[in-house]
């Protein structure tokens, strides 16, 4: 899962998020011995690649056709570009963002505003109405978006802690 790979585990090489694989080059992962320069890019695109990861796991909740796929291939792009995504940006803004694979206009905008703003409000907007560690309980084997959204709405599931907490009683 890709979850594992961006934070550092020492799968480097492929990660994928349930269905699309992508093969990382050596040095879109020399963050484990990089430059600091490189460490920044990457926790940026690695933040970028979790909010993808969460937008596309919120939409498919709700059961929205499409949108998830859109966001699991720009959550993937995110981790894979490496210092590309920025760079991009800084050259040509949203419209040179759309170029990049798996970006679309909406998705060039989010990141328009991350790059400007440190944040994405649409995603900020999300966390407070549903306010659960997503990317945490993503991790769990089974779990899946249907799932953690049960879990939330029955059991009030928004951590790991919660769902220990559930399963004990």
């Amino acid at each position: 899962m890709m979850c594992e790979a961006l934070e550092g585990g020492k799968t480097a090489g492929v990660f994928g998020i349930r269905r699309g694989f992508f093969r990382l080059k050596r040095e879109q992962i020399a963050f484990f011995k990089g430059s600091s320069d490189m460490k920044v890019a990457l926790a940026s695109n690695r933040e970028l690649a979790r909010i993808f990861f969460e937008f596309g796991y919120y939409d498919e909740m709700q059961g929205i056709p499409f949108k998830p796929r859109a966001y699991e291939l720009a959550s993937e792009s995110m981790a894979a570009l490496g210092d590309e995504v920025k760079e991009t940006w800084k050259k040509g803004g949203i419209k040179a963002l759309k170029e990049l694979p798996g970006v679309g206009q909406s998705t060039a905008e989010k990141i328009d505003e991350y790059f400007r703003t440190g944040k994405v409000r649409e995603y900020e907007a999300l966390k407070k109405k549903f306010p659960v560690d997503m990317w945490a309980l993503a991790k769990i084997e089974g779990l899946g978006p249907k799932t953690i959204r049960d879990l939330y709405k029955h059991l009030r599931v928004r951590t790991l802690k919660d769902l220990e907490r559930a399963l004990k009683a």
